[in-house]
């Protein structure tokens, strides 16, 4: 609400620097209206500087019907010191360094940098192919594992042979049907496991409920490290 009436005024800055000599910052509209200011300043000189704030006070100017009115902001100061060098300073610390061992999700938040090795897929897209080709099957910085494994399996619907002597009619077969026909899961033009999100190590995927409604099912969570399933919704 930029617009409105309720700031903050006269914050001054003084800084003090090595040599004693004094430098002023005066702001005298705050625009931010949680009080908060920022500056800058370049140093000329190596040794400590002492940067002192204060401000005046003033009574409450703002929305009339606020119970701040009548209020007044008592004068307040503050005072700290820093130390310039010549030489520089190491880099602050931005992550913990990546992990040499195994590990598992969620990934603790002091942890930035691994970023580089988790990438979890939250896109859109089918991991079942649509029409035979898709370009989002993958989350693109990921890098997969590099030898066979099987982490879990869990049927998502129903196929295979019927059995028994009733053939389709106008098959390829000479006799005008076709043996051993399989009844159609559905997988070849109406993917089965559509727009999965892998969220702290859950996957959360919708079931299927009918030929014509692919993600019409309740939706699942289940921890994908051990296929242990947590809930359905």
């Amino acid at each position: 609400m930029l617009a409105n009436s309720y700031r903050f005024h006269n914050y001054k800055l003084t800084i003090t620097a090595p040599d004693g000599t004094n430098s002023t910052q005066t702001f005298a509209t705050v625009q931010d209206t949680t009080s908060n200011q920022y500056a800058t300043y370049v140093p000329s000189q190596t040794g400590t500087y002492t940067f002192t704030f204060n401000y005046p006070g003033e009574p409450y100017v703002g929305y009339e019907k606020s119970i701040l009115v009548n209020d007044t902001y008592l004068p307040s100061s503050a005072s700290t010191t820093i130390t310039v060098q010549q030489n520089s300073i190491p880099l602050p610390v931005n992550s913990y360094p990546l992990p040499e061992a195994y590990w598992t999700h969620p990934i603790y938040g002091e942890n930035t940098d691994w970023w580089t090795i988790s990438s979890n897929w939250l896109g859109s897209g089918n991991p079942v192919p649509a029409g035979y080709t898709s370009s989002t099957l993958f989350h693109g910085d990921a890098v997969g594992p590099q030898t066979g494994h099987v982490m879990w399996t869990k049927p998502l619907q129903f196929g295979g042979v019927v059995g028994g002597n009733q053939f389709v009619a106008g098959g390829s077969n000479p006799n005008g049907a076709v043996t051993g026909a399989a009844y159609f899961d559905g997988v070849s033009y109406q993917p089965r496991f559509t727009n999965p999100l892998i969220i702290n190590g859950y996957l959360f995927y919708t079931e299927v409920s009918s030929f014509t409604g692919p993600t019409s099912g309740p939706t699942d969570a289940v921890d994908y490290a051990q296929g242990k399933f947590y809930g359905q919704r």
